[in-house]
């Protein structure tokens, strides 16, 4: 994922064709997001995308110093420790 995440920004996550050739945008951000492991602000939302389709796959949720915490508002993270290293 690019360091610069401008609304818009488009980048390829797998690029290994024919087996994976993904398309990701940086489509927004959500004001908060509640998932099973707590509520988090000022999430990125990715919409990931198969150019030869043409239709957002999934969209991917994003939370400062935690990482990945939904997947379509479907797939959701239960719980995560902060290390304290």
């Amino acid at each position: 994922m690019p360091a610069q995440l401008e609304v818009g920004r488009c980048f390829k996550r797998e690029d290994t064709p024919p087996a994976a050739e993904e398309f990701d945008e940086v489509e927004g951000r959500v004001e908060r997001l509640a998932v099973p492991s707590g509520e988090f602000s000022d999430v990125l939302v990715i919409a990931e995308s198969d150019r030869a389709f043409g239709e957002v796959e999934e969209r991917k949720y994003y939370a400062r110093g935690v990482g990945l915490i939904s997947e379509n508002r479907e797939l959701n993270l239960v719980s995560f420790r902060r290390s304290d290293r």
